[in-house]
């Protein structure tokens, strides 16, 4: 009976191993192709991005109504055109495994539009038409292949969290398997791997969310003070994408939520990005669709015509209401350290005089009653009564780190590592560490920091070093 119950739990354990296997290589080639369908689509939509967007065709289009004297700016532009026409076809033609492509019509369309309209710029050009008459004339709607781009990002999105679902039922599929067969190490390990990969593909997901989701793009005719918000601006504020009558397509939407210690700034980078010519980022506080002041970060540059004048100002925003309050809440958590360190500095202060003051008065009235010995126990507790203090000190002027400058001078290197290692004398005399001593020489910086610095170096050094082994420690430059 033992006999076929040891056959049929090695039978069991031999098919749980198969099964496991089986899963295993099934998850690693479902990774691998998430992977390839994943780096591809984040790459060709970035580089779509940047082919469209201000920085590529619509620029080099602007730069060339402004200035069709410029071939520069055609033959950009019209190279811009093929290669997004090359990236919208390889998005639409992506088939591998959960991740197809979608149809981009009004992208391609755009795209087309956009260097068909360049000779169109040249007649007029040659024809003496103003700056302003030709971008009136060849002027497009860029919300449908902006509302596309999201759409197709959105399908992305949507097919990585259905593989990432996948993932994690195949993930629970194999911790069962561990509580049957009773092969936790190996199980956990394998789960281990596929949570990893789960966290890798959710992080994926994420940057594709900030790519389609997290930036609202805005664009800003300065002739006209009309601004074009893209969707996600307006959902940024709790708005729904489409609400223009709550939020319209004008300047004074977003200025009057802004709030008014933030404004002046705007107005400073925008002058100052007029002699700069270069794009600029600004922090700022906007009111909510519930009147409540959140965080955001903008990126934006201008298009200037020949003359100096702004003609469009264009960016997207980011909403950065967490990284503030994380940024806030390390504030407070740094100055409560700083006050709970000076505050135990202080109180180690009164024992210390204490023991300094009893030593030195032994010292004083009772030498001749010690022996040499004794008189050497005396020695190190006043050596080590001075170092306690330096300790202290240190401890004490890194309370004001924040507060006030450190006081930063030249320092032999070679002092402090002595001073560290007297410092350590009882862990040294109890461990017998090898250790050897360099040329050091002198740096700029703090003695006391740099004290502490060796001191925590050597500490570690000896103390997690192999079981029963001889820590060998060097220290040189």
């Amino acid at each position: 009976m033992r006999t076929s119950t040891l056959i049929l739990c090695i039978g069991l354990c031999i098919a749980a191993v198969t099964v496991i296997s089986w899963f295993m290589i099934s998850a690693d080639q479902q990774r691998q192709l998430v992977n390839e369908n994943a780096a591809r689509a984040i790459d060709t939509t970035e580089r779509l991005d940047r082919e469209i967007g201000y920085g590529g065709l619509i620029h080099n289009f602007k730069n060339y109504v402004l200035r069709p004297t410029n071939s520069q700016y055609y033959e950009n532009a019209i190279q811009n055109a093929e290669t997004a026409l090359q990236l919208i076809l390889e998005l639409e033609q992506i088939d591998q495994g959960p991740i197809q492509g979608k149809p981009l019509p009004e992208t391609r369309r755009m795209v087309e539009e956009y260097s068909g309209q360049l000779q169109v710029v040249h007649e007029m050009a040659s024809n003496n038409a103003s700056a302003r008459k030709i971008d009136d004339a060849v002027r497009f709607d860029d919300a449908p292949t902006l509302n596309e781009l999201q759409t197709v990002v959105d399908s992305l999105n949507g097919a990585y969290r259905a593989e990432a679902g996948r993932l994690e039922r195949l993930t629970r599929m194999l911790m069962i398997l561990n509580v049957v067969v009773g092969l936790g190490t190996a199980i956990t390990l394998a789960t281990l791997n596929v949570r990893q990969h789960i966290k890798n593909l959710q992080n994926q997901v994420v940057y594709i969310e900030l790519l389609g989701q997290s930036g609202g793009i805005w664009n800003w005719n300065r002739q006209t003070d009309e601004v074009q918000y893209a969707p996600k601006f307006r959902e940024l504020l709790g708005y729904a994408s489409d609400d223009t009558e709550s939020f319209p397509e004008n300047l004074k939407a977003s200025r009057d939520r802004i709030h008014a210690d933030d404004i002046a700034i705007f107005a400073e980078r925008l002058a100052h990005q007029k002699q700069t010519r270069k794009p600029f980022s600004v922090e700022f506080r906007m009111l909510d669709n519930k009147d409540r002041y959140r965080w955001f970060r903008t990126h934006a540059h201008t298009l200037f015509d020949n003359s100096g004048t702004p003609i469009r100002t264009a960016g997207t925003i980011f909403n950065i209401e967490d990284s503030k309050k994380y940024e806030h809440e390390l504030q407070e958590s740094n100055q409560e350290l700083q006050r709970f360190a000076f505050a135990a500095s202080h109180d180690l202060q009164e024992p210390l005089r204490a023991i300094t003051g009893f030593s030195q008065l032994l010292q004083q009235r009772y030498t001749n009653s010690l022996d040499e010995k004794g008189q050497g126990y005396l020695r190190h507790i006043i050596e080590g009564v001075g170092r306690m203090k330096a300790l202290i000190d240190d401890i004490l002027t890194l309370s004001r780190v924040g507060q006030s400058e450190l006081e930063f001078k030249e320092v032999n290197l070679d002092d402090c590592v002595q001073t560290a290692l007297q410092n350590l004398s009882q862990l040294i005399r109890e461990t017998e560490p090898e250790i050897r001593i360099g040329k050091l020489g002198t740096v700029h910086g703090h003695e006391g920091f740099l004290v502490e610095l060796f001191q925590n170096l050597i500490g570690n050094a000896i103390k997690f070093r192999k079981p029963n082994q001889t820590a060998k420690i060097d220290i040189d430059t």
